[in-house]
């Protein structure tokens, strides 16, 4: 996360940064609800945003 974090610019990361979120927040199995169920996170996810969202 800190190394696509360093890939934008202050003012950039706050202006994407909820896009940024939605596209690397860890996929949650069906059924489970609210903010404490498990996930996993994909780190390709989170290496292949910068291409995705510029």
């Amino acid at each position: 996360m800190e190394e696509l974090a360093a890939e934008y610019q202050p003012e950039e990361l706050n202006r994407i940064g909820f896009r940024l979120h939605e596209h690397v927040r860890p996929e949650v199995p069906q059924g489970a609800k609210g903010w404490g169920a498990k996930g996993l996170l994909g780190l390709a996810r989170i290496r292949s945003a910068q291409d995705e969202l510029g």
